[in-house]
């Protein structure tokens, strides 16, 4: 059965209704509100024995975790240790492959990810549970995404979005219409880009999901400044910096400040552009962002 086929079947088989739910680590971490999360995971890791039932349970929140913050050297490590246990549950493999397969394509290893996407795939015809859910359903299209597989992953997100219409969970929509938005800004549509975009930071905006609300903001800026809407950039990076307070965020509030930075420049306010670029921790900024900085700084 070919994959779209499969999905089809799968969809059709689901249950009526919508779950309204954050992340899996997100509830785990709930209930130790005053440790951080990826601590509290970590100790319960701990205390459980080894590639147990349970075990695997938290470790499928520790993956969880790192790949919302992007995590992506952190799941490799993770990952490859756990790779030969054929007696893994069926459902945290489907996983396991999912998050090796995003993280090696964020590392440029794009063989190797192919490989395991499609072993992530594989698992949808035997694990209904694995990508049954709503937000299951986006990371697969997502998967497909970042594999350049663009016309199928706008299938896949079609067929969620046609299924869970009536959905009112935030999470979802945030990562339905971002990435719709993403296929959208491949194909070169930059203004249906920016009205996905404005969706999903609405869907989240009222959310205590900082990072989420982060990247809405630093996405729906870029696509702005890309469509050459200079203001609505400035003022939407300017909002993005209030979000941006713990230490963990300082590598997003370096891009960001640098794209605040570049726009001032385009608006012709110089002096407010270099008052910016000053703010910008070049250390902390991707081997893209810096050849930008460095541009700009020598315009300045």
């Amino acid at each position: 059965m070919r994959i779209s086929q499969l999905l089809w079947c799968l969809l059709f088989a689901l249950p009526s209704f919508a779950a309204e739910h954050l992340s899996d680590h997100e509830h785990f971490c709930q209930v130790k509100p005053t440790i951080p999360c990826l601590d509290h995971i970590n100790a319960a890791l701990l205390n459980e024995t080894y590639l147990s039932p349970e075990w695997y349970k938290i470790k499928s929140y520790q993956l969880d975790y790192y790949y919302d913050v992007r995590r992506f050297d952190d799941i490799i490590r993770a990952v490859e240790p756990l790779l030969p246990h054929g007696d893994a549950p069926a459902v945290f493999k489907s996983q396991l492959y999912f998050y090796y397969a995003k993280s090696l394509g964020a590392a440029g290893r794009k063989a190797e990810a192919l490989e395991y996407a499609q072993k992530a795939i594989a698992k949808v015809e035997n694990i209904y549970e694995a990508f049954g859910e709503p937000l299951r359903l986006v990371e697969l299209a997502n998967l497909q995404l970042s594999l350049g597989n663009f016309e199928k992953a706008y299938q896949i997100l079609a067929m969620a979005e046609s299924r869970f219409a009536k959905s009112k969970d935030p999470i979802f929509n945030f990562e339905l219409n971002s990435n719709k938005a993403n296929v959208q800004h491949h194909w070169g549509d930059l203004e249906k880009a920016a009205r996905f975009r404005l969706a999903a930071l609405n869907w989240v905006a009222g959310t205590d999901q900082n990072a989420k609300i982060v990247v809405a903001m630093g996405n729906l800026a870029r696509t702005y400044q890309l469509l050459g809407r200079y203001e609505l950039a400035r003022d939407t990076y300017v909002d993005s910096l209030t979000y941006l307070k713990s230490h963990n965020d300082d590598e997003n509030r370096a891009a960001h400040l640098l794209r605040l930075a570049e726009i001032y420049w385009q608006l012709d306010d110089k002096d407010n552009a270099k008052n910016t670029l000053k703010q910008v921790n070049s250390q902390l900024l991707s081997a893209h962002h810096l050849k930008v900085y460095e541009k700009l700084a020598a315009q300045l």
